[in-house]
């Protein structure tokens, strides 16, 4: 069971880590976390020293909240190439959902900060390379029992799958058509069984 101060603690990474998906890391201010989370300023100090090490906090809570959030839609596949499909069904359903608006939290921080604050991107980067190594790891199973091709280059495939469906994610919170986000996972999707065995 948690404790007070714990509760208290997610909170404020929690809120932290609304704001900087909805409004990013240079426009949300300490005072902005204070009242989104409704923790004094003074509290807010206790825990965190300063805004960066909020933000490491809430990025670190975004990936593991991401990886649960995979692990939902994916519930019930068993076979390798399904779960990917059923990954990316979700993202583009959660996005969907939301009216394309938001994006990719990590993709988000990425284009904001990339140049100019290495430590938080690079913090943000530990998902790209978990999400990379998970698909990897699927499509060397199916290629192991046979499902895929032998001659597939499974990290390059793995790369080609988390780079266009993060495009298809940052174009659809551009042009907020769902249509066309929904389509692009179907075409990749295709790619993805073009390798089939």
């Amino acid at each position: 069971m948690a404790t007070r101060g714990q509760e208290t603690k997610e909170r404020i990474i929690r809120a932290a880590g609304h704001l900087f998906y909805n409004q990013g890391y240079k426009n949300t201010t300490m005072d902005d976390i204070c009242r989104e989370s409704g923790v004094r300023r003074g509290n807010l100090y206790f825990y965190f020293a300063g805004k960066e090490e909020l933000a490491q906090a809430a990025i670190d809570d975004a990936l593991k909240r991401q990886f649960e959030f995979i692990e939902r839609a994916i519930a019930g596949e068993t076979d390798p190439l399904a779960k990917i499909e059923a990954s990316l069904d979700g993202m583009a359903a959660y996005l969907i959902a939301r009216g394309c608006n938001g994006g990719c939290f990590f993709g988000n921080i990425a284009l904001e900060l990339g140049d100019v604050h290495r430590g938080l991107a690079e913090a943000a980067d530990r998902f790209f390379s978990a999400w990379h190594q998970w698909l990897v790891a699927l499509l060397e199973e199916a290629k192991a029992d046979g499902t895929l091709k032998p001659d597939t280059d499974c990290l390059n495939l793995g790369r080609l799958i988390m780079s266009t469906m993060e495009g298809a994610i940052l174009i659809a919170k551009a042009s907020k058509d769902k249509h066309a986000l929904a389509e692009t996972v179907q075409a990749l999707k295709s790619v993805i069984r073009g390798y089939a065995s």
